[in-house]
C-alpha cells in the first residue's frame, strides 16, 4: 500500500467545509499553544512587565478613545503639550483595530490587548495558509502545518509581551496583494492591478502606523527580490513590462496616488518626529546587528533545544554571550535545515526550469540576512545602513529575524511537500517542528495587581485641566528591574496610561524618544516637583494637579506657584555679594538634576551687569566623551584661560580680569560630539562640557 504522503486516501485534499473546520480547529490548537501559560492562570499573569506592557496597552487604549469620537488620532495625551505624540513611538494601530471591539465589550484594557494579540495571531495564520495555497500552490495538509508553524514562532513568542511585532502577520496578506497586483499588471488586466495595488498601499501605510520596523523589513525584502525577479525573468519579461507600464500610466498612477493616501497619516505624524531626533549613528546601529551564534539562539525557554544550543555553543564559541533583549531572536535548528535545504531547491529548480519567484525570494532572504550579520568588527549592514531608503532611522537590525519567520517557514514546508514520504515520518516531523518552536514567555504583569494600581476612588477637582504624578514609595528598589529604570518608568507608565482613562492629559511619559527638555525622573528627590513646575512655567500650563499615587489624592496647583517657580535653568550659578545675574545663553542643553550639558562647540553667558575688574571664576564642571583631556578655552573680554577636565566631577578656579566692563563669559568645547554618534543612547545632542557649579567672586 502506497503511504507517501501526497496519495494516501487519508490525506487527499479535503472538501471545503471539511477544509474550514479543519482550520479553525487547528488555528485555535496554536493560538492555545501560544497562551498556555495565560490560560492556565486565568489570564491572570500575562507576557511582559508593569512597564512595556503598560506603554503599549496605553497607546492601544488611546485608540479604542478614537474610535470611540474621544481622542485626536494623533495626540496621546502625555508628553503635554508637545504635538502628534503618537509618534514618539511605534502606532500600534492595526492591533488598535483589533483592540476595539475587546474593550468595547467591556475587557479591561490588559485583557483586551492580550485578546488583540490573539486576535491578530489567528489573522496571520489565515492569511499565511492563504498566500501559500492561492499563490505558491501548497498542498492543503502542507499549508496548514507552515500557517501553524508561522503563528506558533519561537522567536515571536519568546517576545511576545512587545504586541507589535505581531504584526508580521500582515506580511502575508500584502505579499498576496502585491503578488495579484503584479499579475495583473503583467496580464494586462488594469482592473485587477488598480484594486489589489491600491489595498497593498493602504494595507502598508496602515502597517507603518503600527510597527516600522517590521514595515520596512517587508520593503528590504520585497526590493532585493523584485530586483532579482526582474534580472532573473529575461529580456521577454523585461520587454513585456515596459510595453505594459506605457499602457497603465494611469492605472500606475492610481496606485501610486492610493499608497500615498495610505502613508499620509504615518508621514504627518512622524516625519517631523525623524527631523527631531536625527538618524541613527551606525556604530550603534552595528551593536544591534545579528552575530552568528544568534541565529540559532532560541532562549533557554525554548522547551526543545534552548539549554541545548547554548550548552553547544559554550564549547564551539566560548567568548559568546547574548548579550541584549533581543538576542533570542533565533529559529529552531530542524526549522532551518529545511528552509536552507528549500531554498537550495528553489535556486537549482529556477536554474533548470526558469522558475523566477521562489528562487529569487530564496536568493533575497539568504542574501539580505547575511547582510545583517555580524562576523567580529564587521557586517555588511554597512552597505544598507549607507545605501537603502530609510535604514538609518533604525537601531534594532536583530529583529529582522522576527520577520524572517515568513520566508523561513515557507521554503522549509515547501521541502517537505516534495519529499515523498510515509504517512508515520511525515506525522513525526510535523510534530517535532511544532514542538521546537515552543518557548516560554517573559510571565511578570499582573494583571489584577495593575488594574487596581490605576483605580482612582475620587475624580480629580473641576479645576484640573492637566495633571502629573508623585513617584511611588519605594520606587528605587522595586523588584527585578535596576534604580534607573524603576526612577524613569514607575510613575510615568501608569500617568500615561491614567491619561487614557481620565481623558485628561499628563505633563508625565516615556517613550522610545522622549522630548528634549524631559527632566521627569526620580521622583521620589525633593526637587522633582521643582522640575514639573519649571517646565509648566516654560510651556504655559495652566490648571496643573497633582495626583499622589500612593494615597490617590489631588492637589490642585495655583498658578502662582507655577509663575513663581525656581528658575532651574540656572541654579548651577551661585550667587555671591557679586550682583550679577544670567540673563540670556546660548549653546546649552536644558537642565538637569545635577546641571546643564553644553550643546555644540561654544557656550555663551551674558550677565545683566559687567563683571569686577579683577575676580576669580570658581567652576565645577566634568567633560564628556573625547573632550576628556583636551583643551577647553573660557574667554572674558580679552582675556582667555586654557584648561582640561575629566569625565568626573572637578574644580577650576580662573583669576581674570576685565578692564573693558566686558559681561559675557564664553567657553568653548574642543571636540562637542554627541552621545548617539558614540553609540551610546539616541541623543543626538552635542556635547562637552558639563556645569555643575559656577559663581564670580570678586578680588
Amino acid at each position: 500500500m502506497n503511504t507517501s504522503l501526497s496519495h494516501a486516501d487519508g490525506w487527499r485534499t479535503p472538501g471545503r467545509a471539511q477544509r474550514i473546520i479543519l482550520l479553525a480547529a487547528f488555528c485555535l490548537v496554536c493560538l492555545a499553544l501560544v497562551g498556555r501559560y495565560q490560560l492556565f492562570t486565568g489570564f491572570d499573569l500575562l507576557p511582559g512587565d508593569r512597564y512595556d506592557v503598560v506603554i503599549s496597552t496605553t497607546i492601544l487604549e488611546h485608540w479604542y478613545l478614537f474610535f470611540t469620537g474621544q481622542a485626536d488620532w494623533s495626540q496621546v495625551n502625555y508628553f503635554y503639550p508637545y504635538a502628534r505624540t503618537i509618534a514618539q513611538t511605534d502606532a500600534y494601530f492595526l492591533i488598535g483595530v483589533a483592540y476595539f471591539p475587546f474593550r468595547l465589550a467591556g475587557f479591561d484594557p490588559f485583557l483586551a490587548a492580550e485578546l488583540a494579540n490573539f486576535a491578530v495571531r489567528a489573522c496571520g495564520f489565515a492569511f499565511c495558509y492563504l498566500l501559500l495555497r492561492r499563490v505558491f500552490a501548497f498542498p492543503f495538509w502542507w499549508a496548514l502545518l507552515a500557517a501553524g508553524l508561522f503563528t506558533l514562532s519561537s522567536n515571536l513568542a519568546s517576545h511576545s509581551s512587545r504586541i507589535q511585532l505581531t504584526s508580521v502577520a500582515f506580511a502575508p496578506l500584502i505579499g498576496m496583494l502585491l503578488f495579484n497586483a503584479i499579475k495583473g499588471f503583467l496580464d494586462g488586466d488594469a482592473k485587477r492591478f488598480r484594486r489589489n495595488g491600491v489595498a497593498a498601499g493602504l494595507l502598508y501605510g496602515a502597517w507603518c502606523l503600527t510597527c516600522f520596523y517590521i514595515a520596512w523589513f517587508f520593503t528590504y525584502l520585497f526590493t532585493f527580490a523584485a530586483v532579482i525577479m526582474f534580472i532573473w525573468a529575461g529580456a521577454g519579461v523585461r520587454r513585456q513590462f515596459g510595453r505594459q507600464l506605457a499602457a497603465q500610466y494611469g492605472s500606475v498612477l492610481a496606485v501610486l496616488a492610493g499608497t500615498a493616501v495610505g502613508m499620509a497619516p504615518f508621514v504627518y505624524a512622524f516625519l517631523p518626529k525623524s527631523r527631531e531626533v536625527g538618524v541613527r549613528a551606525y556604530d550603534s546601529v552595528m551593536g544591534n546587528t545579528i552575530p552568528w551564534q544568534d541565529v540559532l539562539q532560541v532562549g533557554t525557554e525554548n522547551l526543545m533545544f534552548g539549554r541545548f544550543y547554548n550548552s553547544v555553543l559554550k564549547l564551539v564559541s566560548p567568548s559568546y554571550t547574548p548579550v541584549g533583549e533581543y538576542a533570542t531572536t533565533g529559529f529552531a535548528p530542524i526549522l532551518f535545515v529545511l528552509f536552507i535545504a528549500g531554498c537550495v531547491q528553489a535556486i537549482r529548480q529556477g536554474a533548470q526550469r526558469k522558475l523566477v519567484i521562489l528562487p529569487s525570494l530564496a536568493l533575497a532572504t539568504l542574501v539580505t540576512w547575511g547582510l545583517a550579520l555580524r562576523l567580529g568588527d564587521y557586517s555588511g549592514w554597512y552597505f544598507v545602513y549607507h545605501l537603502f531608503p530609510g535604514a538609518k532611522a533604525l537601531n534594532v537590525v536583530a529583529a529582522y529575524q522576527f520577520f524572517l519567520a515568513l520566508p523561513v517557514v515557507l521554503f522549509a514546508v515547501r521541502y517537505l511537500s516534495t519529499q515523498r514520504m510515509g504517512l508515520p515520518i511525515a506525522l513525526l516531523l510535523g510534530a517535532l517542528l511544532v514542538a521546537e518552536e515552543l518557548t516560554k514567555p517573559y510571565l511578570n504583569l499582573d494583571r489584577h495587581a495593575e488594574v487596581a494600581r490605576l483605580a482612582l476612588p475620587h475624580a480629580p477637582p473641576a479645576q484640573c485641566k492637566v495633571f502629573y504624578v508623585s513617584g511611588w514609595a519605594g520606587q528605587d528598589t522595586l523588584g527585578g528591574f535596576p534604580e534607573p529604570i524603576n526612577n524613569g518608568y514607575a510613575h510615568n507608565v501608569t500617568a500615561m496610561m491614567l491619561a487614557q482613562s481620565l481623558g485628561m492629559p499628563t505633563v508625565n511619559g516615556v517613550a522610545s524618544f522622549s522630548p528634549k527638555d524631559w527632566a521627569f525622573g526620580v521622583p521620589n528627590r525633593e526637587d522633582y516637583d521643582d522640575r514639573v513646575l519649571n517646565y509648566a512655567r516654560k510651556h504655559g500650563v495652566r490648571n496643573l494637579c497633582k495626583l499622589d499615587l500612593n494615597d490617590k489624592t489631588w492637589r490642585v496647583i495655583a498658578d502662582h506657584d507655577i509663575a513663581n517657580a525656581p528658575d532651574l535653568n540656572h541654579r548651577y550659578f551661585k550667587k555671591t555679594d557679586w550682583p550679577g545675574t544670567i540673563v540670556a545663553d546660548a549653546g546649552l542643553s536644558f537642565a538637569e538634576p545635577w546641571g546643564v550639558w553644553s550643546d555644540g562647540d561654544t557656550v555663551k553667558f551674558e550677565f545683566s551687569v559687567p563683571f569686577p575688574e579683577q575676580f576669580e571664576l570658581h567652576l565645577q564642571a566634568h567633560a564628556f566623551g573625547r573632550n576628556a583631556g583636551q583643551q577647553f578655552l573660557v574667554q572674558v573680554g580679552d582675556e582667555v584661560r586654557r584648561f582640561t577636565l575629566g569625565a568626573q566631577n572637578e574644580a577650576r578656579v580662573f583669576e581674570l580680569s576685565n578692564p573693558k566692563g566686558a559681561k559675557t563669559l564664553v567657553f568653548r568645547v574642543p571636540a562637542a560630539v554627541s552621545p548617539k554618534a558614540l553609540g551610546m543612547s539616541d541623543d543626538a545632542r552635542r556635547l562637552g562640557i558639563g556645569i555643575t557649579g559656577m559663581r564670580i567672586v570678586p578680588k
